[in-house]
């Protein structure tokens, strides 16, 4: 089984508390991975910013999580490697290690500066959400959903396309997404957001954004949000409820945009799949009811492919 997971809040999780990759407390620890039975594993790890962090204090409290992602790839060299580039990934993979992908949740890393995209992009930071869930110099997230995009957030964009950092609008209010479409340029992706027609929360794609997501060879990545998953009764969210949103997508003409985007230690995930030694079980119910070709699209494949045509 390969595994290419769009976002994780492992690093930022752990350096609150202190915490190394070697641990056996997060979802996603090297400890764990060992029992997974993961051949290949490309893993996104989020810079996050609660939306208690603006300006200055945004700036130091991605550079702080930054140090700690740093940290490990010192202290972990034969296990993780930083992808700076697509042809990256097959050769850190084939030397057995984590292909690791610096992100960030949250433009206020940006801090309303323009300088500061560049000099996040060339510390490897491949892909940015310009939101979480309140609004940022950017434009509104989905708890400010009257908020579009500001005039800031429509040279940020911008700017993050002539630097070749990808925009993510996982977390973005429907306003702002809109005026997103308008503008940008180049393919965008949503890191961890499932189907609003399956689910209907906020957080969730309309069936437009996610044809616009089909139509420039973007990438989705399935949640495991038990919110985002299933309505009425998410405490009993499962394996068949992500599978209802990847079979919503493949109707929707998805099929080479699906991927997977855990949110691990950052939500409350269904307790079947809830950390990287439980992946087995997600991989395995895919394989039986959307064929292998499908499933390895969709936990690896799609997700290799987009950054090895956008990196």
């Amino acid at each position: 089984m390969k595994l290419f997971d769009l976002h994780c809040d492992t690093i930022t999780g752990l350096e609150t508390v202190g915490l190394h990759l070697d641990n056996d407390v997060a979802a996603i620890s090297f400890k764990k991975l060992e029992k997974s039975g993961i051949s290949a594993y490309a893993q996104c790890f989020a810079m996050f910013l609660d939306d208690k962090y603006r300006g200055q204090a945004a700036i130091e409290k991605w550079d702080r999580a930054y140090k700690w992602f740093l940290k490990q790839l010192a202290l972990y060299p034969n296990q993780m490697e930083q992808v700076l580039t697509g042809a990256d990934i097959d050769r850190i993979t084939e030397a057995g290690k984590i292909a690791a992908i610096l992100t960030t949740e949250s433009g206020a890393a940006f801090a309303g500066q323009l300088e500061r995209i560049e000099e996040l992009r060339k510390k490897g930071c491949l892909l940015t959400s310009l939101t979480w869930n309140g609004d940022t110099e950017i434009g509104g997230g989905v708890y400010t959903p009257e908020i579009g995009l500001t005039s800031f957030g429509k040279e940020a964009v911008a700017e993050m396309e002539r630097v070749g950092m990808v925009v993510d609008i996982s977390h973005l209010c429907d306003k702002a997404v809109d005026d997103f479409l308008k503008i940008h340029q180049k393919p965008f992706l949503a890191s961890h957001s499932n189907c609003r027609t399956v689910c209907n929360a906020a957080r969730n794609l309309t069936n437009e954004y996610i044809q616009e997501i089909v139509h420039c060879k973007g990438l989705i990545g399935i949640n495991y949000l038990i919110y985002f998953l299933r309505e009425g009764d998410p405490e009993n969210a499962g394996t068949s409820d992500v599978i209802h949103h990847i079979e919503h997508l493949l109707k929707l003409g998805a099929e080479n945009v699906i991927a997977l985007g855990s949110d691990f230690d950052g939500a409350k995930v269904p307790v079947e799949f809830d950390s990287i030694d439980k992946m087995g079980t997600l991989y395995t119910a895919c394989e039986k009811t959307l064929g292998t070709e499908i499933t390895e699209k969709i936990f690896y494949e799609n997700a290799r492919e987009f950054f090895r045509r956008n990196f």
